[in-house]
């Protein structure tokens, strides 16, 4: 009896671990919402949930061709907004991101997220002066974020202002001290200051 639980045991590892149980539960679910998207044409959740699993696998073409979907079924969808912009990080596609991001920030302007990814995205637009102010704005909703303090730096070190940039990484790692994205922003300050 025992050598039967432990071989049940092994083979569920086993299938796990080399991901035989995982892909058909994507397939099912990937089918069960083309069936739904069939059936409901008019329900833009079928569609974005669709274009997440999509998303998740770096199919970023047919997610971004579901969350437009999505979205001309209903303009003001967040989730399809911010899942879009998502893909254009992803594609390195910044400027349709942050147009994407702005227009959710229109209909939802406390969207925390959509602040964050936009602080991001300026940041890799290297528009540090608008980094800054969404990262300000960002932490008037959240004092304690020390993702905004991170871009927060981040901001001030593309302007030049090391003190504030340092000071905010450090702050940053106060709150997470395990931050290993603040800590590395602050040593390459630190570096660059000798």
């Amino acid at each position: 009896m025992r050598v039967k639980i432990y071989l049940t045991l092994i083979c569920l590892l086993l299938l796990t671990f080399l991901g035989c149980s995982e892909q058909p539960k994507k397939e099912q679910i990937s089918n069960k919402y083309l069936e739904l998207i069939k059936t409901q044409p008019n329900n833009p959740v079928h569609y974005t949930n669709l274009g997440w699993i999509y998303y998740k696998e770096g199919n970023f073409q047919e997610a971004a061709k579901l969350y437009n979907l999505a979205l001309k079924i209903n303009t003001n969808n967040s989730i399809a907004k911010y899942n879009l912009a998502l893909v254009y990080i992803a594609q390195k596609d910044y400027l349709k991101a942050e147009k994407e991001l702005t227009a959710l920030l229109k209909l939802q302007p406390e969207h925390n997220l959509a602040l964050l990814k936009l602080g991001e995205v300026s940041i890799k637009l290297k528009d540090y002066k608008k980094a800054q102010q969404v990262f300000k704005s960002y932490r008037k909703i959240d004092p304690f974020s020390a993702n905004a303090l991170k871009g927060l730096g981040d901001s001030y070190a593309g302007l030049g202002l090391k003190e504030k940039a340092r000071s905010a990484y450090k702050l940053a790692l106060r709150y997470v001290p395990e931050y290993v994205e603040a800590r590395e922003a602050l040593k390459n300050l630190e570096d660059n200051k000798k």
